[in-house]
């Protein structure tokens, strides 16, 4: 019985002199004084950025040498370590030729000319001793030859007008943007919150906080 009225008289004891402690600064927690100090947090870039206000980013960027690259675009295929090509097929036009059956390709003295909208041909009919020179020429109107011919600046490959185009690799970059050659490389972080000693981030409120515990008056 006795045991019991003293657990009693301390409880009410303890329970008195809790409800006279007091703080003078910050607020009662299990029987201390928690006096919180409360900063600013500073916003900034960590280390190796800077801050770009258009962006509102903290950026990095690293400067490096381009690569060619070995494929070559689209269209076109590695001639070699330079080069690219792109061989295209044309079709043959249709053409009138001023030309003459009755001219052995060795003949130098005989030829065809256009006049008027005509074609003619001019053989030499009599020759000097040494052959060197025409003496007689025999000139006969005669009717063109329809044809049909690669455009110009084709070649004629198995029955097909072909054309190549060539163009240097292009230089490309792997990662990153070219610019003069270089490939730039940017990286953008958002900025951080950032406390002086002595004090830590309080995530939900953004600031810093600076907390000390003393005993109650």
């Amino acid at each position: 019985m006795r045991k019991l009225l003293f657990i009693l008289i301390m409880f009410l004891l303890t329970g008195c002199s809790s409800q006279n402690m007091k703080c003078d600064e910050g607020v009662l927690e299990d029987g201390k004084c928690k006096i919180v100090e409360e900063i600013e947090a500073k916003l900034t870039c960590r280390e190796g950025y800077t801050y770009d206000e258009e962006k509102d980013k903290c950026v990095n960027t690293l400067t490096i040498d381009a690569k060619k690259v070995s494929i070559c675009p689209n269209g076109y295929e590695i001639g070699n370590d330079v080069w690219c090509y792109s061989e295209k097929v044309y079709e043959k036009e249709n053409v009138k030729e001023c030309v003459s059956d009755n001219i052995k390709e060795d003949d130098k003295l005989s030829s065809t000319y256009e006049k008027d909208n005509a074609c003619y041909e001019k053989i030499c009919t009599e020759r000097s001793e040494d052959g060197k020179t025409c003496l007689t020429y025999q000139e006969n109107k005669i009717d063109y030859k329809e044809d049909t011919v690669c455009p110009k600046g084709t070649i004629s490959v198995d029955g097909q007008c072909r054309k190549k185009q060539w163009m240097t690799k292009k230089v490309s970059c792997e990662i990153g943007e070219m610019v003069d050659n270089k490939c730039v490389i940017t990286d953008e972080i958002d900025r951080e919150y950032v406390c002086e000693d002595g004090f830590s981030l309080n995530e939900k409120t953004k600031k810093c906080e600076k907390v000390k515990i003393v005993n109650p008056q």
